[in-house]
Order: structure tokens, then sequence, then C-alpha cells
């Protein structure tokens, strides 16, 4: 009986691909971390520091890439490294090569070793330039891109490489789309909206007041990372698939001041102060909620941490990096 092969995932110690790695650990997967700049304190805070294998290296050193997947027989990849939201328009260039040519490694790659499986994730901000002709209602799969940002048309790109190494080669490519993700960690490469709430959360831990200059829009869908790795985890192992796109979120949007008194309700006496100032990259105030049906049928994937739960374990982790610290 042959043995089984490794999961792989790039960004694996930042906060989707660690959570991910722990899922899949939780299955029995033997899993790969790799990493540019690796993130010691999130694995250990995961307590899975001793149960991966951690390997830096760029995803823009294909040779190296290739031989980090030969070299642990890697069966899957979950494609997580990237720049992200305002960094990739801060540094056009730099956010396309990282996160396009990142992509094409990954699926050369897939070609070249015949891998069983890429995942790659990418983000709702796709069709943001469709929102005006598509309404309220929940967005679904077959809506048409329309990128309002660098940042967007790169994970545009990103998909299209992926259906089209799908098609040509037979690799088994499916593109996640994420919706806004927020989580505890390290504010590095963060989006602005993810740096802002990590903000409003540690400060209030700490008893301090913050002041935050809002720029995330009105409504969104506030969608925790555990959720956004354990639907990872689980487009990575399904079977039978029918489709390469799945819309990955918890169904539900709330207003960013629903969001502060979530958390002002959870900590009594944070006093956090926002000034709202226009939306990130010209993005819609308010977009309309992802439709999970497809990921529900077809992965399995139900959303675990509706908002307040979301805040509840947001500040529980917070309290435990902040112990940690001063430990």
């Amino acid at each position: 009986m042959a043995e089984k092969k490794s999961v792989l995932i790039t960004g694996g110690t930042g906060l989707v691909g660690s959570h991910a790695a722990a899922y899949l650990l939780e299955r029995g997967e033997k899993v790969i971390v790799f990493d540019v700049a690796i993130n010691e304190r999130q694995l250990s805070l995961l307590g899975i520091q001793d149960k991966v294998t951690v390997v830096r290296g760029d995803i823009l050193d294909f040779p190296y890439f290739l031989e980090t997947l030969q070299k642990h027989d890697v069966g899957k990849v979950a494609h997580l490294a990237g720049f992200i939201g305002e960094e990739v328009d801060r540094r056009p260039f730099t956010g396309i090569r990282v996160n396009l040519m990142g992509t094409a490694h990954v699926l050369e790659a897939a070609r070249i070793l015949k891998l069983d499986r890429v995942v790659l994730s990418s983000s709702s901000t796709v069709f943001y330039g469709n929102m005006s002709e598509w309404g309220n209602r929940p967005v679904d799969e077959s809506i048409q891109p329309s990128s309002l940002s660098v940042y967007a048309a790169t994970k545009v790109g990103a998909e299209q490489l992926g259906y089209a190494y799908a098609n040509r080669y037979g690799v088994d490519f499916i593109a996640l789309r994420y919706a806004a993700i927020i989580g505890p960690g390290s504010v590095g490469m963060k989006a602005g909206r993810e740096q802002s709430v990590f903000e409003m959360v540690r400060k209030s831990v700490r008893g301090e007041p913050v002041s935050i200059q809002w720029n995330g829009g009105e409504r969104q869908e506030w969608y925790y990372m555990k959720d956004a790795s354990w639907g990872t985890a689980l487009a990575l192992m399904a079977t039978g698939l029918e489709h390469r796109l799945f819309h990955l979120g918890n169904g539900e949007t709330q207003s960013i001041d629903e969001l502060v008194a979530l958390i002002e309700k959870k900590l009594p006496g944070a006093k956090i102060s926002l000034t709202k100032v226009p939306r990130a990259l010209g993005y819609p105030t308010s977009p309309p909620p992802l439709d999970i049906s497809r990921a529900r049928k077809a992965l399995g994937y139900e959303p675990r941490y509706p908002l307040e739960k979301a805040i509840e374990d947001y500040i529980a982790t917070v309290r435990l990096m902040e112990e940690s610290s001063r430990g």
C-alpha cells in the first residue's frame, strides 16, 4: 500500500493557513507549511509547531518550490501565499508578480508532478465592479468578475490561470472566494479592515481607548478566519466535485456599528471611537452576502462562527496572545 501523500500550504503560517493546517492534522494528514516569513508564534499558539513540517521559502523561487514538493512527496497544495488588499495597490508591480507568478508556479508544479489538487484562495472583491447590477440578493458563483482594484485583478487572473490549467492540462483546480476575513494575528500584510478590527479588540482587551479611522464600508460579511480555514481544508479533501469555484462566507452582513457594539458588549468598559472615511479602493460600501449553498452541498461546509461567537473567540485568542507575549 502506497504511503499517504502530504498536503502543502503556501502562506502556511498565516491566519488561514495555520488554522487550515490544524484542521488537516486533526484529519490525520501530513502537513507541510511553506512560507517566506515563518510566524512561529502563530504555530505555537495553535500547538502545532512540532506537528507540521516547516519550510521557509519564496513562492517566486520556482526550482526550490518544485524541489520542496518532490522532497516531501506532496499530493495537494492549498495556495494561500500572496499580497492582499491595499498592499497590492500600494506596490502594484510587486503584488502582481507575487500573486500571478506565484499562482503560475503552483499550477506549473502541479502539471509537472501531476499533483492531486490545487486549491486557490481568491476573494469576493473580484466581482465588486458588478455590484450595482447584481442588487442586494446573495451573490452566487454565476456572477461575472469585474475588478475595481489591482488586488482584485490579480485574483481574477489567478482564477483564470487555474481554469486554463484545468482545461488544458487536467490539473484538479479549485478556487475559493472568501468573504471579508477577520481574525487575530500579526497585523503585517493584513488588509486595512483586518488591522482596524484587531486594534479595536487588542486595545480593548488591554483596557486602552482606541480611535480608528474606518474605511471598511458600512455593512460587511464578517468572515471569521476559523471558518475560512475549515472551508479550505474541506475543499482540499472533498471528492466528486462538479464545480471548480466556491463562495465561502457565513451568509450574513452586519454594520460596523453592530460589530463595535458586540466588542463593547463582550468587553464592558471598552472605549472605541470610529471616524468613518471613504471605503478603501472604491469598493461598494455595503456589498451583499455570499450565497454559500454550493459549498454547503458539495463540500459539506457549514459556517461555525456567526459574528457573536466569532467575537467571543477573537477576544479569547487575543487574551492568549497577550499572555504569551508577557510570558
